[in-house]
């Protein structure tokens, strides 16, 4: 077993975790060392990313100051004891539940948005009163050197802790006794942490991804549709877990709405996006290769220039069918593919095509269509008439289902998450109904009979 596990395991017996004060102290803690290091944590993502600083802000290192605020709020509330209704043959008796800090935790965040998904629920973990190890991705070398250095500062190796190590070392630390695991990536490594979890039985949570579709009707404005897919589709590059993965529009109005999206990314990027020093860049130069393989002899509306040495790829949109070697895998860049249809009955086997997606988004002001696809699709959240946007509420729940994930987190959702949902029947000491016990008369046979079974 891993060391700092056993320290960690030693440290939550004694009990110091389970407080509201200690835990409102530990949270505000985490609060203030965010708010000192955000130049470098700014700086760090721009180094792994090429992210701009308005982006970083917005979409780590606010969404992480945000949701530790939530928690603080909140977090006396959740910690009650709830009551519940007793059941009349328990009387006299009361019921109640509580939420129970899980003990050990393990964390592993990915590359794309380094800091908000490591952070957003490390914060869940503390406000739940768990102790927890840290695994952020190396791919996003600056960002992991400054979540290390803030945990290393900030708290004491056994109650949080960060990690360094590769895939063979992550893959054996699945299979330590941890009491719950929350891994952020791929669904390929999802399968695997499952697997490893499976020996202690280890609660886990797999935040995962998909291919998520965005379906426009027929009547829906495009210029607004353009814009706010623009939006959700080509922040940080493409390389969001529920960006939209691809388009299903009206044949009629395809080309249409790739011109309105062109026209969109040109106000954007009035330079073009390979010139803007703020356009993020591939995270690797693997990745990168992979997207301009993928985009090999494609006939595009517009887009497809690249530069290998900065590996940037710009925003990219063509018109194609379900069969493109394109929409056989989440494509995690800024190519956007737009599958057409005739008819509306054709919307769900397109979708289909790719199963239980992270995130669906759906622009139609016809309530109705809307209805019929939700109600039509499994996925895991997502907008009507926006994308993205599902992330920001702390009201929302946010996670998956089967190849997108299992279980969620976001304000509540975090502390239940990291948390065991205690129940409680507690019985008077003297009075009781002692219909229950043995043996049973004819008198009490009869009475069973009459209250207990509904009649004929």
């Amino acid at each position: 077993m891993n060391p700092i596990l056993n320290k960690q395991k030693a440290f939550f017996n004694t009990n110091q975790t389970l407080s509201h004060r200690f835990r409102i102290e530990m949270l505000r803690k985490l609060r203030q060392a965010i708010i000192e290091r955000q130049d470098q944590i700014i700086k760090a993502l721009y180094l792994d990313l090429n992210k701009g600083e308005t982006e970083a802000i917005l979409t780590e290192v606010w969404m992480v100051i945000k949701e530790i605020d939530y928690l603080i709020r909140h977090l006396r509330r959740w910690m009650r004891r709830k009551t519940v209704p007793t059941h009349f043959t328990l009387l006299p008796g009361r019921s109640y539940y509580y939420y129970a800090p899980l003990g050990a935790t393990l964390i592993v965040s990915p590359w794309n948005y380094p800091f908000q998904l490591t952070f957003d629920p490390l914060a869940g973990a503390i406000a739940a009163g768990n102790t927890v190890i840290i695994k952020p991705s190396q791919s996003s070398k600056n960002t992991e050197s400054v979540i290390n250095e803030l945990i290393a500062s900030t708290f004491p190796e056994d109650y949080v802790a960060c990690v360094s190590m590769g895939h063979e070392q992550t893959e054996a630390l699945f299979e330590d006794d941890f009491d719950h695991i929350f891994f952020t990536g791929s669904a390929k490594i999802g399968r695997i942490v499952l697997e490893k979890a499976a020996k202690h039985l280890t609660k886990v949570t797999l935040e995962l991804g998909g291919k998520s579709p965005c379906i426009v009707d027929d009547a829906f404005d495009l210029k607004v549709a353009a814009r706010r897919i623009g939006f959700g589709k080509f922040m940080n590059a493409g390389q969001t877990c529920i960006a939209p993965d691809f388009l299903i529009c009206p044949k009629n109005r395809a080309e249409a709405l790739a011109k309105a999206l062109k026209e969109t990314i040109d106000i954007s990027y009035p330079n073009g996006a390979l010139n803007d020093p703020t356009y993020p860049k591939m995270i690797t130069a693997r990745h990168f290769s992979r997207l301009t393989d993928l985009l090999t002899d494609q006939k595009l509306v517009f887009g497809g220039g690249n530069n290998a040495d900065n590996l940037k790829i710009e925003p990219t949109v063509l018109i194609t069918d379900i069969a493109n070697p394109l929409m056989a895998e989440e494509i995690f860049g800024p190519v956007l593919p737009i599958i057409v249809y005739e008819n509306e009955s054709e919307i769900k086997a397109i979708a289909a095509s790719s199963p239980s997606p992270l995130s669906l988004y759906v622009f139609s002001k016809n309530q109705k269509f809307i209805d019929r696809m939700l109600s039509s699709l499994s996925f895991g959240g997502g907008c009507i008439n926006d994308t993205i946007s599902q992330v920001v509420s702390d009201y929302l729940p946010f996670g998956g289902v089967k190849y997108s994930g299992h279980g969620n987190y976001h304000g509540f959702n975090s502390f239940v998450t990291f948390s065991h949902q205690v129940s409680i029947y507690h019985k008077s000491a003297g009075l009781e109904l002692k219909l229950r016990y043995l043996p049973y008369s004819p008198l009490t046979k009869k009475v069973i009979r009459k209250v207990f079974l509904p009649k004929r």
